[in-house]
C-alpha cells in the first residue's frame, strides 16, 4: 500500500510526540511569551526546533531521542525558506 507524503508526514510527528513524555527536563526551564497568537508555519518550525536543541544540550541523553526531530525540522526550514 502507498503512503502519500502528507500521511507518512502526519505520522512521523505524531510519532515523535511521543518521545516528549518520556522528557527529562532540567530544574529551571525558561518560558517564552509567544510573539503572535497566529504564528506561522515556519515560526512554529523554527521555535520547536530550537526547543528540541536547548533540550539536546541541557541533557546528552536527549541527543539520541531527539536527533531525527532536529534533522526533520532543519529540513523543513530549509524547505520553507526556498518557498519564500
Amino acid at each position: 500500500m502507498h503512503e502519500s507524503p502528507s500521511c507518512w508526514k502526519i505520522w512521523r510527528v505524531a510519532s515523535l510526540q511521543n518521545h516528549h513524555r518520556a522528557l527529562e527536563l532540567p530544574g529551571h526551564v525558561e518560558t517564552h511569551t509567544p510573539e503572535s497568537t497566529h504564528p506561522t508555519h515556519e515560526q512554529i518550525t523554527r521555535t520547536s526546533l530550537e526547543a528540541h536543541q536547548t533540550l539536546m544540550t541541557v541533557n546528552p541523553d536527549n541527543v539520541a531521542r531527539f536527533k531525527d526531530v532536529t534533522q526533520f525540522l532543519a529540513e523543513d526550514l530549509k524547505t520553507l525558506g526556498k518557498d519564500a
